[in-house]
Formats: structure tokens, C-alpha cells, sequence
């Protein structure tokens, strides 16, 4: 029996070494496994912030480029107004000239009725006065004979 507790002693012993090295080997394997890992997780963090860097430099330049095109669609149409109004500040000079003119040509239209109205009224005060004159007259001249 003794030779059986040496064995079974001699067996725990190698149990126990066993149990060493395996757990030796599995942390050595772990180790490597978790490196590896971490190995990855960072090349996917670097890689991320790569991509995220070239993104933000892409909208960078895209943000830049439709800043652009918005101020040369802004500017053109600017210039389209301005265009624009200085047509219809020529049009609105054009159109006062026109009522001017034809205000002018009214004008001169009842100026010239007045002085005709006028000039009417003076000959027929004349005429009035011609009238009244010779009735006068002629009643002197009745009265006379009288």
C-alpha cells in the first residue's frame, strides 16, 4: 500500500504539474490572444480615426465648395437684379418722360383754349359794350328830339 500512496502521491504531484503548465500555457495563449486583440482594436481605433479625418477633410472641402457656388449664385443674381431694376428705373424714366410730355402737349392744349376762351370773352365785351354804346347813343339822340 505504501507503493500505492507513493504512486498516488507521485500521480498528485504530476497532477498538480500538469495543472502548472496547462494553466502556464493557457495564460501564455490568452496573453497572445488578448494582444492580438488589443493589436486589432487599436488598428480599428487608428483606422477609424483616419477615416473619420479624411470624412471631416472631405465635408471640409465639400462645406468649402458649396460655399463657393453659393456666393457666385448669390453674386449672379445680384447682378441679375441690379440688371433688373436699372431696366425698370429706365422704364419708369421713359414712362414719366411720356407723361411729361403729354402733360406738356395738355397744357399747351388749355393754355391755348383759355386764350381763346379769353380772347372770346374780350370780343363779345366789346361787342356788349359796342351795343350798349350805340343804344345809348341812339336814346341821346332821341331824347334830343324830344
Amino acid at each position: 500500500m505504501e507503493t500505492l500512496s507513493i504512486l498516488l502521491g507521485f500521480s498528485s504531484i504530476m497532477l498538480g504539474v500538469l495543472s502548472v503548465l496547462l494553466a502556464i500555457i493557457l495564460s501564455v495563449r490568452t496573453d497572445r490572444l488578448i494582444k492580438s486583440e488589443d493589436e486589432r482594436a487599436k488598428s480599428l481605433i487608428i483606422e477609424g480615426r483616419e477615416r473619420t479625418q479624411q470624412l471631416i477633410e472631405e465635408s471640409k472641402k465639400h462645406t468649402q465648395q458649396m460655399i463657393e457656388e453659393s456666393k457666385k449664385h448669390t453674386q449672379q443674381l445680384i447682378e441679375e437684379s441690379n440688371l433688373r431694376t436699372q431696366q425698370l428705373i429706365e422704364e419708369s424714366r421713359r414712362h414719366t418722360q411720356q407723361l411729361i410730355e403729354e402733360s406738356r402737349k395738355e397744357a399747351r392744349e388749355l393754355i391755348k383754349l383759355l386764350s381763346t376762351m379769353i380772347e372770346d370773352g374780350r370780343r363779345e365785351t366789346r361787342e356788349l359794350f359796342e351795343r350798349m354804346d350805340k343804344r345809348i347813343q341812339e336814346k341821346r339822340y332821341v331824347v334830343k328830339e324830344e
